[in-house]
């Protein structure tokens, strides 16, 4: 039986011409109760969080950020203020925190941020939540797992029903297959991804994840056995017509750092294209 009582709430928000959804996850055990995650800043987010923390007669605790990214953090300021709660993040995400908050015009010198790392165990009520250091996706993602409940938080790390993007600048593919075998080892009963739902029994699912990664490491190389590829070429060559999405380009391009740093692959610039064209090491 799980000890918790958790919450997602839907966190939506027009941008980049499309409906961004995260998701928000209130956990609670009796009459206190953390967030994971923060959403968006939009009024309806932040109403729709506190209604629910209102509504349950709730002491608001803290707020866990997984990552950095906007979807995920930029209503902790508010939510914060409002509640009178600090909230947490990865050593490694507090000055890409700090920035985005700047960015979009909030003040973090009145908020109280902390640092946790690997080694960090959370004390809610009587019950254990590890740290869990997952970059891959973000520089100072997190994930955290609910000892007692067996329930990983995966933010960004792991979502139903796609893979997530794992690309510059700001995500790294070995770190990312590193921290899924990671998730893999500890093999939660359930997660609760950033986005999506659910994800009951997951350790094939993340099993797959990983192999699909490897897999897309060697289509990249069986196309690069015929010519020299540009990133655009190789996108369009595996994903036809969403090649030319940025997304798609720059999870190819994790690929191929990767790839070049074991030094499978070499690039060069092509002085006509003005592009880096890709190729198989000799």
């Amino acid at each position: 039986m799980n000890p918790f009582s958790i919450t997602t709430l839907l966190a939506l928000e027009e941008r980049f011409g499309m409906t961004l959804s995260v998701n928000v996850y209130l956990v609670q055990r009796s009459d206190q109760a953390i967030l994971i995650d923060a959403g968006f800043a939009n009024d309806e987010n932040i109403q729709l969080i506190l209604n629910e923390v209102i509504r349950k007669k709730l002491n608001l605790q803290a707020i866990y950020l997984t990552h950095h990214h906007i979807d995920h953090s930029l209503g902790a300021p508010i939510l914060a203020t409002l509640q009178q709660c600090p909230i947490y993040c990865h050593e490694d995400a507090y000055d890409l925190l700090i920035a985005t908050w700047n960015k979009e015009g909030f003040d973090p010198s009145q908020l109280t941020l902390n640092k946790l790392t690997q080694e960090d165990i959370i004390r809610f009520q009587d019950q254990t939540i590890h740290v869990i250091e997952t970059p891959g996706h973000a520089h100072g993602h997190v994930s955290y797992y609910l000892e007692e409940a067996d329930c990983l938080f995966s933010g960004d790390m792991v979502i139903a029903g796609s893979s997530v993007w794992v690309g510059p600048p700001d995500g790294h593919l070995e770190e990312y297959l590193n921290s899924l075998k990671k998730l893999i080892e500890i093999d939660p009963n359930l997660i609760y991804g950033g986005h999506g739902p659910v994800i009951e029994h997951p350790r094939k699912y993340m099993e797959d994840l990983y192999d699909r990664r490897l897999l897309r490491d060697q289509q990249i190389l069986t196309l690069l056995q015929d010519k020299a590829m540009t990133v655009e070429e190789i996108a369009t060559s595996l994903y036809q017509q969403k090649g030319d999405h940025w997304v798609v380009r720059r999870n190819i391009l994790g690929h191929l750092q990767r790839l070049e740093k074991q030094k499978r692959i070499y690039s060069k610039q092509d002085p006509h294209l003005l592009k880096l064209l890709y190729m198989i090491s000799e």
